[in-house]
């Protein structure tokens, strides 16, 4: 059986290994998080994610859990897929890949056959640095999973690339790829390329969506303005075959992980090399003004939100997936707090991380009911299923109640009471 190491045991990592695992193959997995560890050991995600914790179950015997770098010493092939978050000046900080590398360094003998194959996001000339740094080859192969279909995006992938500038190693690579394709019997187009080209292609392909949206905000905005849906409008664009419908929503705006973090290192690496990309700065400002102008839609309802009870419906940046980062959830919540509102929330797998940003300043709740009850403002914030198909004319009759689908999700808009006012940035259907 071939044997691989996966170091980084995030959303990326974790997810790789256990579609290669479930392949047949034996997985070495590393991650510095003891407790991350532990919960492994014993057959628990340290996160959710759909249908993971259904492949760590079914293939524990071929997956091994460890901090210790020496129990990958025998292995030729390793992907890296630990994080590399922005620093306080928009910079992406490798320090953690750079970590990863000096223990393989360090505990890997060297030979020319050890692929280092690195899925973190990372800017051209990064793995340069790398194979300067260790001699071993180096293989970029951005990911592109989304949370909340992670396992299906890595098994019927639109396409895997793989850049570097040894084509032996790209072939070792991709033969491991061919064989895992085989597996799942899927078949998946492998681009090749060189190594800086294989790091931009992140970059490009994210600030391409995160451009979508926010183009389809901002004309959002103008239809607002000028009494036009803006829903209706897309379903008269969206069969275009050059335009589509994917990331052409309006809505609060883009979060997660990726989308705002890769904007904002591309567009300082831009900066550094005196060639500025002035239409992804402008996405980025777009995105940053539209969470503030769906706030003082509020604000202009509710001049005074001081003891206003508030519930927000979905905290996670997206649906399916317990992450935060970058949710609007948070802005909403900060704003929110600064003019003194009661504030309920509701999420189905958030809630822990919310926790421990917010502690005690919020109220926490595990029914959408009991969340809502008696409050005077919904938003929704998050386009959960349970969320978008909920009965609202549930609510007491004898209460006006304003709701704002900052997701523009909500299935029954046509048919809500008359005590209920309802706003959406995709086009106020029901004319209150």
């Amino acid at each position: 059986m071939k044997k691989i190491a996966v170091i980084g045991l995030g959303y990326v990592g974790l997810t790789t290994a256990l579609v290669f695992a479930n392949a047949n193959i034996e997985v070495v997995c590393v991650d510095k998080s003891e407790s991350k560890i532990k919960l492994l050991k014993n057959k628990k995600m340290p996160f959710y994610e759909k249908d993971c914790d259904k492949l760590l179950e079914k293939n524990y015997n071929k997956l091994y859990f460890t901090s210790d770098y020496s129990m990958i010493s025998d292995v030729k092939i390793l992907f890296v897929c630990v994080g590399t978050p922005l620093n306080s000046d928009n910079y992406l900080d490798v320090s953690e890949i750079m970590n990863a590398i000096k223990a393989v360094k360090k505990h890997v003998k060297y030979d020319k056959l050890v692929t280092i194959c690195i899925r973190s996001t990372v800017l051209p000339g990064t793995c340069d640095l790398i194979s300067e740094e260790t001699n071993f080859s180096v293989v970029h192969n951005p990911e592109f999973l989304s949370q909340g279909t992670a396992i299906d995006d890595f098994i019927y992938a639109k396409r895997i690339v793989l850049g570097s500038n040894d084509e032996k190693a790209i072939k070792r690579i991709q033969d491991l790829y061919k064989e895992v394709m085989k597996y799942y019997n899927s078949e998946i187009p492998i681009v090749t390329m060189n190594v800086k080209e294989a790091e931009m292609v992140k970059f490009v392909a994210n600030s391409y969506l995160a451009m979508r949206i926010s183009f389809i905000n901002e004309m959002s905005n103008l239809c607002k303005t000028i009494g036009v849906n803006i829903s209706n409008v897309i379903d008269g664009v969206k069969y275009d075959e050059r335009i589509g419908e994917k990331y052409f929503k309006s809505g609060i705006g883009y979060g997660g992980s990726c989308l705002p973090k890769d904007t904002h290192a591309i567009l300082k690496f831009s900066e550094s090399k005196n060639s500025i990309l002035k239409l992804v700065k402008s996405t980025i400002e777009i995105n940053n003004l539209q969470l503030k102008k769906c706030f003082n839609v509020i604000k202009h309802d509710f001049s005074k939100l001081k003891n206003v009870k508030v519930a927000i419906l979905g905290v996670t940046f997206k649906a399916n997936t317990d992450d935060i980062r970058n949710s609007c959830s948070i802005y909403l919540t900060k704003e929110l707090l600064k003019h003194k509102a009661k504030i309920n929330v509701y999420d189905p797998e958030g809630i822990n991380s919310y926790k421990k940003i917010y502690g005690n300043k919020v109220s926490y709740y595990n029914d959408i009911t009991a969340c809502i009850s008696k409050c005077n403002i919904i938003i929704i914030a998050t386009e959960w299923d349970i969320i978008k198909n909920y009965d609202f004319n549930s609510i007491d009759i004898n209460q006006q109640v304003f709701i704002y689908d900052f997701k523009s999700c909500i299935n029954n808009k046509n048919e809500f009471n008359f005590n209920i006012k309802y706003w959406s940035l995709g086009g106020n259907k029901n004319g209150k």
